[in-house]
Formats: structure tokens, C-alpha cells, sequence
């Protein structure tokens, strides 16, 4: 499996930086893991780190021509847990359907 570096980083006025990493496979799948943890990409889609991930997504998935994709990442749009929906999640949610 190739693994490439983060493709796509943003720092927000806190320091915190966003990263993406991508690895796709000899067998034709396409990896994303997205780190989308609130405390690195914040909640809100003003957030610097919020819009380079998503727009990095977008970008990603829309150059991908592989027909197998898997994007995964921490935390859930929907969960029944103490911490709720995760709104940060919303804008990859938005994004999945339109690229694939």
C-alpha cells in the first residue's frame, strides 16, 4: 500500500494545525482517513482547519477515479453517546454524496 503525506493543511488562529491523510491500495481502493476530531478541525464551518478538510475532501474525491472509496474518521454525524451529534461532521456528510 502507498501512502501519501498529508496533502492539505490549514492553521487556525490558535495553532492548531488540520491534517489528511490519503493511501490507496495495488488493488484499486482508495483510502481517506480525515481527522476530524473538534479540537483540531473546531465545530463551525468558518473554522480555517473546518474548511481546509472539507475542501480538501471535496478536491480529493472529485480527482479520485478509482470505483472503490472508503472515507473514514473519528467522530460519528450520529450518536446516541453523552457527547451527541457531532457537528463538524456535517459538511463531510454533505460532501460524500456528491462525489461519489
Amino acid at each position: 500500500m502507498s501512502t501519501s503525506a498529508p496533502t492539505s493543511a490549514a492553521t487556525s488562529g490558535t495553532g492548531t494545525t488540520c491534517r489528511t491523510t490519503t493511501a490507496t491500495t495495488p488493488a484499486g481502493w482508495h483510502f481517506v482517513s480525515l481527522d476530524n476530531i473538534s479540537k483540531y478541525i473546531g465545530s463551525s464551518p468558518s473554522n480555517a482547519n473546518y474548511k481546509a478538510e472539507t475542501n480538501w475532501l471535496n478536491s480529493d474525491l472529485h480527482e479520485n477515479k478509482l470505483a472503490c472509496t472508503i472515507v473514514y474518521y473519528h467522530e460519528p454525524l450520529f450518536n446516541v453517546g453523552p457527547e451527541g451529534t457531532a457537528t463538524n461532521t456535517a459538511g463531510i456528510w454533505q460532501i460524500l454524496p456528491s462525489t461519489m
